[in-house]
Protein backbone atom coordinates (compact mmCIF):
# COMPACT_ATOMS: atom_id res chain seq x y z
CA UNK A 1 0.00 0.00 0.00
CA UNK A 2 3.37 2.18 -0.53
CA UNK A 3 2.74 2.45 -4.46
CA UNK A 4 2.38 6.23 -5.40
CA UNK A 5 0.33 6.25 -8.84
CA UNK A 6 0.30 8.72 -10.93
CA UNK A 7 -2.67 9.85 -13.76
CA UNK A 8 -1.31 9.01 -17.41
CA UNK A 9 -1.59 12.77 -19.27
CA UNK A 10 -3.24 10.73 -22.11
CA UNK A 11 -5.91 10.49 -20.03
CA UNK A 12 -8.64 13.21 -19.22
CA UNK A 13 -11.84 13.05 -17.06
CA UNK A 14 -14.87 15.37 -17.35
CA UNK A 15 -18.74 15.50 -15.12
CA UNK A 16 -20.74 15.53 -17.94
CA UNK A 17 -24.73 15.52 -16.70
CA UNK A 18 -23.72 13.93 -13.52
CA UNK A 19 -21.56 11.17 -14.67
CA UNK A 20 -18.01 11.48 -14.56
CA UNK A 21 -16.02 9.87 -17.27
CA UNK A 22 -12.29 9.11 -18.31
CA UNK A 23 -11.72 9.30 -21.56
CA UNK A 24 -8.29 8.70 -23.31
CA UNK A 25 -7.28 11.51 -25.54
CA UNK A 26 -3.72 10.82 -27.36
CA UNK A 27 -3.94 7.00 -28.12
CA UNK A 28 -4.17 4.55 -31.32
CA UNK A 29 -7.84 5.42 -33.37
CA UNK A 30 -8.74 2.12 -33.19
CA UNK A 31 -9.02 2.53 -28.78
CA UNK A 32 -10.69 6.18 -29.24
CA UNK A 33 -13.82 4.18 -28.91
CA UNK A 34 -12.83 3.83 -25.36
CA UNK A 35 -14.82 5.87 -22.81
CA UNK A 36 -14.83 4.35 -19.11
CA UNK A 37 -17.88 5.71 -16.66
CA UNK A 38 -16.46 6.63 -12.72
CA UNK A 39 -18.75 6.29 -9.92
CA UNK A 40 -18.34 8.50 -7.34
CA UNK A 41 -15.98 6.89 -5.04
CA UNK A 42 -13.63 6.02 -8.17
CA UNK A 43 -13.83 9.71 -8.73
CA UNK A 44 -12.58 10.16 -5.57
CA UNK A 45 -9.86 8.18 -5.88
CA UNK A 46 -8.87 9.18 -9.39
CA UNK A 47 -8.40 13.38 -8.24
CA UNK A 48 -6.19 11.60 -5.34
CA UNK A 49 -4.10 9.76 -7.83
CA UNK A 50 -1.81 12.71 -7.92
CA UNK A 51 1.70 11.38 -8.20
CA UNK A 52 2.49 12.33 -4.28
CA UNK A 53 -0.04 10.30 -2.04
CA UNK A 54 0.57 6.62 -1.92
CA UNK A 55 -2.96 4.17 -1.87
CA UNK A 56 -2.15 4.06 2.21
CA UNK A 57 -2.82 7.85 2.62
CA UNK A 58 -6.23 7.61 -0.39
CA UNK A 59 -7.28 4.54 1.85
CA UNK A 60 -7.02 6.45 4.99
CA UNK A 61 -8.78 9.68 3.14
CA UNK A 62 -11.56 7.73 2.30
CA UNK A 63 -12.05 6.06 5.70
CA UNK A 64 -12.59 9.06 7.19
CA UNK A 65 -15.14 10.24 4.12
CA UNK A 66 -17.63 7.30 3.77
CA UNK A 67 -18.21 4.53 6.29
CA UNK A 68 -16.57 1.65 5.06
CA UNK A 69 -14.29 -1.37 5.97
CA UNK A 70 -11.16 -0.70 5.28
CA UNK A 71 -9.94 -4.44 4.34
CA UNK A 72 -12.75 -4.03 1.39
CA UNK A 73 -11.89 -0.50 0.84
CA UNK A 74 -8.10 -1.81 0.61
CA UNK A 75 -8.86 -4.73 -1.89
CA UNK A 76 -11.86 -2.71 -3.81
CA UNK A 77 -8.82 0.03 -4.67
CA UNK A 78 -6.26 -2.37 -5.54
CA UNK A 79 -9.09 -3.64 -8.09
CA UNK A 80 -9.71 -0.46 -9.15
CA UNK A 81 -5.71 0.86 -9.60
CA UNK A 82 -5.33 -2.90 -11.56
CA UNK A 83 -8.07 -1.50 -13.82
CA UNK A 84 -6.40 1.36 -14.71
CA UNK A 85 -3.31 -0.07 -15.20
CA UNK A 86 -4.63 -2.42 -17.51
CA UNK A 87 -5.63 0.41 -19.76
CA UNK A 88 -2.66 2.93 -19.66
CA UNK A 89 -4.64 5.24 -16.86
CA UNK A 90 -1.53 5.23 -14.78
CA UNK A 91 1.48 5.18 -14.09
CA UNK A 92 3.36 3.66 -10.72
CA UNK A 93 5.95 6.16 -9.58
CA UNK A 94 7.47 4.51 -6.63
CA UNK A 95 8.83 1.75 -8.94
CA UNK A 96 11.21 4.36 -10.55
CA UNK A 97 14.30 5.65 -9.37
CA UNK A 98 13.80 8.31 -7.40
CA UNK A 99 15.99 10.85 -10.23
CA UNK A 100 13.55 10.01 -12.41
CA UNK A 101 10.89 10.89 -9.71
CA UNK A 102 11.69 14.44 -9.53
CA UNK A 103 12.29 15.12 -13.23
CA UNK A 104 10.04 17.59 -15.33
CA UNK A 105 9.24 15.86 -17.47
CA UNK A 106 7.49 18.76 -19.73
CA UNK A 107 10.46 20.02 -19.72
CA UNK A 108 12.39 16.54 -21.23
CA UNK A 109 9.47 16.34 -23.64
CA UNK A 110 9.96 19.70 -24.88
CA UNK A 111 14.00 19.57 -25.15
CA UNK A 112 13.64 16.61 -26.84
CA UNK A 113 10.51 18.18 -29.27
CA UNK A 114 12.94 20.34 -30.09
CA UNK A 115 15.71 18.28 -31.19
CA UNK A 116 13.71 16.21 -33.25
CA UNK A 117 12.55 19.61 -35.28
CA UNK A 118 16.52 20.64 -35.50
CA UNK A 119 17.18 16.72 -37.39
CA UNK A 120 13.92 17.18 -39.18
CA UNK A 121 14.97 20.59 -40.83
CA UNK A 122 18.54 19.45 -40.99
CA UNK A 123 17.13 16.32 -42.97
CA UNK A 124 15.29 18.14 -45.30
CA UNK A 125 17.68 20.60 -45.94
CA UNK A 126 20.08 18.01 -46.76
CA UNK A 127 17.54 16.41 -48.93
CA UNK A 128 17.30 19.43 -50.72
CA UNK A 129 20.77 20.52 -51.24
CA UNK A 130 21.00 16.74 -52.68
CA UNK A 131 18.32 17.04 -55.32
CA UNK A 132 20.13 20.54 -56.36
CA UNK A 133 23.33 18.97 -56.85
CA UNK A 134 22.11 16.32 -59.43
CA UNK A 135 21.38 13.57 -57.13
CA UNK A 136 24.86 13.34 -55.52
CA UNK A 137 25.58 13.92 -52.51
CA UNK A 138 27.82 17.30 -52.38
CA UNK A 139 28.28 19.94 -50.10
Amino acid sequence: MREVYAKNEDFVYRNIAGETILVPIRNEIKKLHSIYSLNETACFIWQKLDGKKTIAEIVRVLESEYEIVKSSLESDIKEFIERLKEIGALQCLSQMPKMLKSCDWQKVKSFFEEEVKKVTLNARHLHNTVHRKGGKLVF
